[in-house]
């Protein structure tokens, strides 16, 4: 994704369409005046965020207008800002940032929009996190949900984990990214059962907030979560089998739509993509050839807007795109693709992407080479090589984050380029992760080495390792997040 909005890399409407207090049980009423409420920065397990070299040196305290997106800088100075006055009205997004002496950026928090009558009076607390580290919020999982497990978001806030039950009964856990400390899901989704063995979704796909897809082998169950209600729901007109799709990634739209791609998965070849669209309709999309771990990522610069699904296959075309507005993929002129594993990274403009990492085929464990696709070309297309930028990784995630406008934030600060990301796994599922800059190719260092996690791409500016396993085999129950 690359997100051209004023602050980059924000999902804006699900950070402002928090329709569940309950979860912050911010209701008060009283005829006595009530303070403004606040904000109190924390780092969470982590106590080496603002030393950590380089270490930030200016700090800058700024809020977004939720309905104009204007920026208005509160505060700079050489201290770290520790606390944030929301004042009594107006809905903003509050963002703390820190420089190091260069004028990198090293340190970010950004609250989600929350009208500033229903904080009054109350703290609570905003994670502040590393740009070039992973960091560990506040709050650790109970069971951590094992390796690789299916993560949705409601409400745009509610981060919801899905394990493998004991018997017919879903396993869930729950993290408040508003509150920033765990929280229990809703009975709704912790007394879900399946309708067999094994009892564990392989996909889960969210959508305008309130509603979610789990897709189990070949069934699949639609969550109204407002309404409170699961129900079993067959596959829409034109698939045979939820198992056509089941495993694939889930990747979110700019425009509120979500995809379920069947050919990112591991186990077997898919045609097919379910576009869960805006309308509430579902929404199969067939590719020209089945593929198996295909790189896919929403594509979304100042003149490209669509799904990309890249290689996984040795038939076919390279490259398959479907628009924002069109109803079929369209095959790009590329050569057969069969890389598996990969991650793609758009540039920050214009219509050239990325293929990062991977390797040659299911059959050859080669690292592959990164390569550029230029969405632009139009005939006897070949992708251009990027020796410079070649990575060892597979069951890879990119990242594209980049604001379309210039090189900075609306506030000053870092450079689009550095908000490329390439998060995946080692051939022994070893967690790994690079930043992308447009000269260098920078490790991310995790603080707890960690095996098969899920990479998600949070709402409120971060990317996060959830689940998976410890080295010393103990599941994972901490989140580490790594500040975009």
């Amino acid at each position: 994704m690359n997100d051209p909005d004023p602050i980059a890399a924000r999902d804006i409407d699900n950070m402002k369409a928090l329709n569940y207090f309950p979860l912050l049980m911010l209701l008060a009423c009283s005829a006595d005046p009530i303070p403004s409420g606040h904000y109190l920065i924390t780092t969470g397990q982590e106590t080496d965020t603002l030393t950590m070299a380089p270490a930030p040196e200016s700090f800058t305290l700024s809020s977004v207008d939720s309905s104009t997106y204007k920026t208005t800088v509160i505060s700079t100075g050489d201290k770290p800002i520790d606390s944030i006055d929301v004042g009594i009205t107006g809905s903003k997004f509050f963002m703390v940032t820190g420089d190091d002496s260069d004028g990198v950026r090293r340190v970010q928090a950004t609250s989600y929009a929350i009208e500033a009558s229903q904080l009054a009076g109350y703290t609570v607390q905003l994670f502040l996190g590393r740009t070039d580290a992973f960091c560990r919020p506040p709050g650790d999982l109970s069971a951590g949900e094992g390796n690789h497990p299916p993560v949705g978001i409601f409400w745009g806030q509610l981060l919801w984990m899905a394990g493998s039950g004991t018997d017919n009964q879903m396993a869930s856990e729950g993290y408040d990214l508003v509150a920033w400390n765990t929280a229990a899901p809703p009975s709704v989704l912790t007394t879900m059962t399946c309708p067999r063995l094994p009892c564990r979704f392989q996909s889960i796909a969210n959508y305008a907030g309130e509603f979610g897809l789990g897709i189990g082998s070949d069934w699949a169950k639609y969550v109204d979560i407002t309404a409170e209600t699961v129900t079993d729901i067959d596959p829409p007109s034109g698939m045979s089998s939820w198992s056509e799709v089941s495993g694939g990634r889930s990747i979110d739209a700019a425009t509120g739509a979500s995809y379920v791609v069947g050919p990112t998965r591991s186990d077997s070849p898919s045609t097919l993509v379910v576009e869960l669209a805006t309308d509430g309709k579902m929404k199969p999309r067939l590719l020209s050839a089945p593929r198996q771990q295909a790189a896919a990522a929403y594509i979304n610069t100042n003149s490209t807007q669509g799904l990309l699904v890249v290689g996984g296959s040795a038939d076919g075309a390279g490259a398959e795109f479907l628009a924002d507005s069109a109803t079929a993929f369209v095959a790009l002129p590329y050569p057969a693709d069969p890389v598996v594993g990969a991650a793609l990274l758009a540039e920050p403009t214009g219509s050239r992407v990325w293929r990062v990492g991977g390797k040659l085929s299911p059959t050859d464990p080669t690292p592959a080479p990164t390569v550029v696709y230029d969405l632009a070309c139009q005939a006897g297309c070949t992708p251009e090589a990027l020796p410079a930028y070649d990575l060892v990784v597979t069951n890879a995630y990119g990242f594209s984050f980049g604001s379309t406008t210039d090189a900075t934030d609306s506030d000053g600060g870092v450079v689009i380029d550095d908000r490329r990301v390439v998060i995946g796994e080692q051939d022994d599922g070893t967690m790994v992760a690079w930043r992308i800059s447009a000269t260098a190719v920078t490790p991310v260092p995790i603080r707890e080495p960690r095996k098969y996690s899920t990479v998600s791409s949070l709402p409120n500016g971060f990317a996060a390792l959830i689940g998976g396993t410890l080295s010393d085999g103990t599941p994972a129950t901490s989140l580490e997040l790594l500040a975009y």
